[in-house]
């Protein structure tokens, strides 16, 4: 068994269309990269934080990445422990997932030095609670697509991997400024009408796949005319999905 693993986890686009906190992609290139090892210790470290920003907390609790591990500890009772050192590849508030992909690749990593490791959706419990630390929220279209690569409907409780065309792509641009999830829901608290709408429209996102196919999806799959529109702009150049390196 190895005692040391690392991952990477891409940046992406959560919020996508209609899919107000379940639907979103990854994108290529940008993302972070977490090296945990696994320590005789009962606890989870971060002994570091580097790259495009060092000014998150060190304190596990506190940390995306921390979180996540100490609810794997807790729920598969594990006798031994985490040291974590992350190399953050995604801007801070740059709305590209940052807090997410830290959890997402720490969980894959921690999860390959496990000596039954979990398949990803099994790991996506744990990222919620570790995402919930940045955003307030167990909200997963970040985390879903992070963890399966590509465009993923992600409930309290479900993965759903959503196939695309590949003429379909998407072009992101980012401009220069600063906005942390947590500042922009609590933002949204006052506008109750976005708030049921974008949980109207996510519920026709949340349907039960059946048939033999349309609206463009994969063969089995039939999908609302909300959930078309929420496609239709929607592509991941490549579905990277976290890589782990021994």
């Amino acid at each position: 068994m190895s005692e040391q693993a690392k991952a990477f986890s891409p940046a992406s686009v959560g919020n996508v269309g209609v899919g107000f906190d379940i639907l979103g992609h990854v994108i290529e290139g940008v993302g972070d990269t977490v090296s945990v090892r696994r320590i005789d210790a009962a606890e989870v470290r971060i002994a570091a934080i580097r790259g495009t920003t060092v000014d998150l907390p060190l304190d596990a609790p506190a940390n995306t990445a921390g979180a996540s591990l100490i609810a794997l500890r807790e729920a598969l009772a594990l006798p031994f422990g985490f040291d974590i050192e992350i190399d953050k590849g995604i801007p801070l508030g740059s709305g590209m997932g940052g807090s997410a992909a830290s959890c997402v690749a720490a969980l894959v990593a921690a999860n390959a030095l496990l000596d039954t490791p979990l398949s990803r959706e099994a790991l996506y419990p744990f990222a919620l609670t570790g995402e919930a630390v940045a955003s307030g929220g167990r909200h997963g279209d970040n985390l879903g697509p992070m963890l399966l690569g590509g465009l993923v409907l992600s409930t309290a409780d479900q993965l759903v991997k959503i196939t695309v065309p590949d003429a379909w792509h998407s072009v992101l641009v980012h401009p220069e400024a600063i906005l942390e999830t947590r500042r922009a829901r609590a933002a949204l608290q006052g506008t109750r009408g976005v708030i049921r709408a974008g949980r109207f429209g996510s519920e026709h996102l949340a349907m039960r796949r059946h048939g033999s196919g349309g609206y463009g999806g994969a063969a089995g799959d039939v999908y609302s005319p909300q959930a078309l529109l929420a496609l239709k702009f929607t592509n991941s150049a490549t579905g990277r999905v976290p890589g782990t390196v021994h």
